[in-house]
């Protein structure tokens, strides 16, 4: 049990467990958010995620700020952004993100070979995050769904559904 507690590995490992999780976390937080109001920075260094005070008070003072029941009126309206298929691309920048935090934490505190294996292991757990998340958004790629893109807010996108669900029509 010391001789666990001691190697650099076994924390670099849970570290990396974290990390998968707090993808997962990230992007429920992505997706319960809104297009108008991208997440703003806390003096902690990132949006805050979770079910902590901090949420609770960031969440209370956009209220306040808006002056509403919600955050925003747009809060989880992510139809648009889901059917362009945005939460692939959320997905594949959260997993860069998080690598690039192992590589800065860990990476010259264990071997080689661990590290290896670390990479590894993420990109494993980072794929099957991404794969479940495909199936669970296919049906945004189907009509009627595919509609949805329409509304994008970025005209490109919405160009680009509108091209693809022409096809998918014909």
């Amino acid at each position: 049990m010391t001789e666990t507690l001691n190697s650099n590995m076994f924390f670099a490992y849970t570290d990396m467990i974290l990390q998968l999780h707090g993808g997962v976390s990230q992007m429920v937080g992505w997706s319960e958010g809104c297009a108008c109001h991208p997440p703003t920075q806390d003096p902690g260094g990132g949006a805050p995620t979770g079910n902590s005070r901090r949420k609770k008070r960031h969440d209370a003072a956009r209220r306040a700020e808006l002056g509403g029941e919600l955050a925003c009126p747009m809060q989880g309206r992510r139809a648009p952004e889901l059917a362009a298929g945005e939460s692939s691309v959320v997905m594949d920048r959260l997993g860069a993100m998080n690598i690039g935090y192992l590589v800065c934490a860990h990476q010259r505190l264990i071997s080689p070979a661990d590290w290896c294996v670390l990479q590894s292991d993420f990109e494993h757990g980072r794929a099957r995050a991404q794969t479940l998340l495909s199936l669970k958004m296919k049906i945004w790629s189907q009509l009627p769904w595919l509609l949805r893109g329409l509304a994008h807010l970025c005209a490109r996108e919405g160009s680009r559904v509108r091209s693809g669900s022409a096809c998918t029509i014909l």
